[in-house]
């Protein structure tokens, strides 16, 4: 997102993005960081808007909108919460149901500190004291394994 330039989330495998912003003004704008080779396509929205049209993609549409849209809010309701240490829970517990091949490619701390913009002094710190007290396992700064979380820090 360009405004802090936080990390909203990952994307894996095959995606259509931007569908949102072919009727109207985006209301935020957002980019695509490739965290590896990737290949991206892009189609200007006139001509999206003309191919939904000629091939009656309506449907198939707002399938791909309504998805894009409940990951929003989903991530959403999950930020907004009361403190700091709520935000990161949440965000550990988000990281831990993300793939294999994300959690590997990413530490902890940045995953939580580019989600959060909080900074690393704290985001460590709380690493540090869930690590002591054993609610969490990581090697190598990554995620390997959550027992259980504190609701409260």
């Amino acid at each position: 997102m360009d405004r802090g330039d936080r990390l909203l989330t990952y994307t894996e495998g095959s995606a259509i993005l931007g569908l949102s912003n072919t009727y109207s003004p985006p209301l935020i704008h957002l980019y695509i960081k490739p965290a590896q080779t990737s290949t991206i396509y892009t189609l200007p929205a006139e001509e999206a808007q003309n191919i939904i049209k000629s091939k009656n993609l309506f449907e198939s549409e707002n399938y791909v909108q309504n998805h894009n849209t409940a990951s929003f809010f989903q991530l959403y309701e999950k930020t907004i919460t009361p403190n700091n240490y709520a935000f990161i829970r949440t965000l550990l517990m988000d990281l831990e149901q993300n793939s294999d091949a994300i959690k590997t490619s990413v530490t902890v701390a940045a995953y939580i500190i580019k989600r959060s913009g909080m900074s690393r002094s704290y985001v460590m710190l709380v690493l540090s004291e869930l690590r002591k007290g054993g609610y969490i396992h990581m090697e190598d700064g990554k995620l390997t394994g959550i027992t259980s979380l504190p609701e409260r820090f």
